[in-house]
């Protein structure tokens, strides 16, 4: 005869095994849409990319006129651009911004960097906070969208800061955590922004990684210092030396992602170009 004893302890073994059944079901449906989001965020930055990006030939050709250097800068922009690896690839790609703002009026440009691991519209927000949960077709999303903050001048022509996810499935900005690396910069020394009013090549001259504390601490450590002595400070903070030349007149883009081998970090690079018009 059963004891009320073993009884009790079969009905909780039973609940016991039910209630694993259960958790398993749920964490099966759990990873099931997780993975279905995934995929539905990749198909639609691909979609995007195949809209919006042309590999078109290149659209000059040099001649005894414009041969040097100078003149060839001045009648085909990008032509420095084919002095590195990423820059080759870039020097083909135009974007069609008129299909992007259908999609997303604050569409301001294009980042393309990484061999084309990082390859996104850029969009512009009052609200710090929108494009950190929103994607490019403002729906709801823990991807996000590549931001930067509303600007008073010309994308190419301001300093500016811009923002993008860290994720786990190697999209968004992933990517530039590996430029803790110093041999992956010597390999992409350069990000690529393109926008309506012009297509600029960026040279990263400062790549850094600090808790989220820290960066507060970095923004005092600067009050009050001049645009060149900023410089100079974000460069001695790099993890190695670039060995590039940075005036006041540059245009300073800092990009910002997650970064999480000591815990809650951030991955911060800081770029620059010519600030003539």
């Amino acid at each position: 005869m059963k004891t009320k004893e073993s009884l009790d302890k079969r009905k909780f073994l039973t609940v016991l095994l039910l209630l694993l059944a259960v958790s398993c079901i749920i964490a099966m449906v759990v990873y099931t849409v997780l993975k279905r989001i995934h995929y539905k965020q990749g198909e639609t930055y691909t979609n995007i990319v195949e809209q919006a990006v042309t590999i078109q030939p290149a659209q000059v050709v040099p001649t005894e006129e414009i041969s040097d250097a100078e003149a060839m800068a001045q009648v085909d922009p990008r032509a420095d651009w084919m002095n590195d690896r990423d820059g080759q690839d870039a020097y083909y790609m135009y974007i069609d911004f008129d299909a992007l703002k259908e999609q997303n009026s604050d569409c301001i440009g294009w980042i393309y960097a990484c061999g084309g691991a990082i390859n996104l519209p850029i969009v512009e927000s009052s609200d710090s906070q929108y494009y950190l949960h929103h994607d490019f077709n403002k729906k709801q999303s823990p991807y996000g969208c590549v931001y930067t903050e509303a600007l008073d001048d010309k994308f190419i022509y301001s300093d500016t800061a811009i923002y993008g996810h860290h994720m786990k499935n190697n999209t968004m900005f992933w990517k530039f955590v590996d430029y803790k690396n110093e041999e992956f910069y010597k390999e992409y020394p350069a990000v690529y922004i393109f926008t309506e009013d012009g297509d600029r090549r960026y040279e990263i001259f400062s790549a850094s990684y600090l808790p989220v504390k820290d960066i507060e601490a970095l923004e005092k450590e600067t009050e009050g210092m001049n645009k060149a002595q900023v410089i100079e400070h974000l460069k001695s903070r790099s993890l190695y030396d670039m060995g590039v030349e940075v005036s006041p007149d540059d245009v300073i883009l800092t990009l910002v992602t997650c970064e999480y081998s000591t815990g809650n970090s951030r991955m911060v690079l800081h770029a620059k170009t010519s600030g003539k018009k």
